[in-house]
């Protein structure tokens, strides 16, 4: 048994041996008896003292110890229980109030919020479970606490002494160990995701304040020429090779055609809107029937400055069509987000770009 409890009852061992049947006082030894106020008291005291045996102080020894080590497990479930609710406070208040967060957190915001969400609920389980296990903790020192006021001797006999109560402590003491490591681990986990917003906050900040960057006003304010024009440059700028640059009359639902660094083939059609237009399915129909058997894709994306109908949205995602709308613009243009984290794609199809220099 390990952990708490092994480390409180290592070295400790009691052997069942023959002692005499009573307890003799001597007078010179260090532990005497108490002097009591009360004759009454003293009088009983001495005749229980006299009626003790080897085996009844034995017994009383081994109880006192079996609920000293009890109680040390039980304030150690305290203390770890009370910990975790600190920090679940701590996250509670990050969602209640962000800026108390040590970062700059802008375009992370949303994400930020639902890993703290997540943390918290993760944390209230944890002390759910620490809580379930002091209450078994405490049943266990009130059964052997309890045990006292019957003849104690007799539940230290050969039989009872194979499976005594303070087993289960064992258990218990190992619950309490999973229960703080799996807190300790999701406490882990929330802070290398944090870091991980920061860093993406950080990467969009300094791309933010680059003469790349392209807001979405600009965006709107392009036409469809330019609005196709503006899907090769990200896509070359994210260290695709362009095949086809700009669409036309006959160009089959490809305005742009471009290759990943592992020679997987993408097709692009772009649609430029209006202030509340969306696209329609059929354009998503056509660009489904033309995109992998004319132009041989491996990877179909549609591409608007504003949003699809929803069932646009529903055919798109049936039929492994990427959709880039107003929000996803926004990451790839105006933040810099590189293309297989829009598409979702491997690292690998996009070679490492350098940091624009900023104005």
């Amino acid at each position: 048994m390990r952990g708490l409890v092994g480390s409180i009852a290592a070295g400790q061992s009691v052997v069942a041996s023959r002692y005499p049947p009573a307890v003799k006082i001597n007078r010179n030894q260090a532990v005497q008896p108490p002097v009591y106020a009360d004759r009454g008291l003293r009088r009983t005291m001495g005749r229980r003292i006299a009626a003790a045996t080897q085996d009844d102080l034995l017994a009383a020894f081994l109880r006192k110890e079996e609920l000293h080590i009890v109680l040390r497990v039980l304030r150690e479930a305290g203390r770890e229980r009370e910990l975790i609710a600190e920090r679940q406070q701590e996250t509670v208040g990050y969602i209640c109030d962000p800026s108390t967060f040590e970062y700059e957190w802008k375009t992370a915001q949303s994400s930020f919020i639902t890993l703290c969400q997540h943390l918290n609920g993760e944390l209230e389980g944890a002390r759910v479970a620490m809580e379930r296990v002091e209450d078994e903790i405490f049943n266990l020192f009130e059964e052997l606490f309890g045990g006292i006021g019957s003849a104690l001797r007799n539940q230290y006999t050969e039989e009872a002494r194979r499976s005594p109560a303070l087993n289960r402590l064992g258990d218990l003491d190992a619950k309490i160990q999973e229960v703080r490591d799996q807190a300790l681990a999701n406490l882990k986990d929330f802070t290398d995701r944090i870091g991980e917003r920061r860093e993406l906050d950080q990467r969009r900040e300094t791309f933010m304040a680059s003469e790349a960057a392209i807001s979405l006003d600009r965006i709107h304010t392009m036409d469809y020429a330019q609005f196709e024009q503006l899907a090769a440059d990200l896509l070359e700028r994210d260290g695709l090779t362009i095949v086809r640059q700009r669409g036309g009359a006959r160009d089959q639902g490809a305005d742009v055609i471009a290759e990943t660094a592992c020679g997987r083939r993408v097709v692009v059609q772009c649609k430029h809107r209006r202030a509340g237009a969306k696209v329609d399915p059929q354009t998503l129909h056509a660009l489904n029937g033309t995109a992998r058997q004319v132009h041989g894709a491996d990877i179909v994306v549609a591409m608007t400055n504003r949003r699809f109908t929803y069932d646009a949205f529903t055919f798109g995602r049936d039929q492994d069509i990427h959709l880039i709308t107003e929000p996803v613009l926004t990451r790839w243009a105006t933040w810099g987000d590189p293309v297989h984290e829009i598409l979702g794609l491997p690292a690998a199809e996009a070679p490492a770009r350098d940091q624009p220099a900023v104005a």
